[in-house]
């Protein structure tokens, strides 16, 4: 979670789909605190070759970005 890290989704030509849908999900929700795109972009990295959990659980844009890494990549458009 970041203050306005929704609002830093300005750009979202290059997101992957699933990051797309949640933040627009947490637009429509009042949620602004989303991850940043670049807090996303390193959950993306440290899932693919992550080997410790999270001690809380990712929810949100940061677990859409986070779940990017599955099928090499593919559930991201990759």
């Amino acid at each position: 979670m970041s203050i306005s890290g929704t609002a830093a989704y300005r750009d979202r030509a290059a997101l992957p789909e699933t990051v797309l849908r949640a933040v627009e999900l947490a637009e429509r929700l009042g949620f602004e605190q989303s991850c940043r795109p670049e807090q996303g972009r390193l959950l993306r990295a440290l899932a693919a070759g992550a080997t410790a959990r999270s001690a809380r659980p990712v929810r949100g844009a940061g677990w859409a970005w986070a779940g990017c890494w599955r099928g090499g990549g593919r559930a991201c458009g990759w």
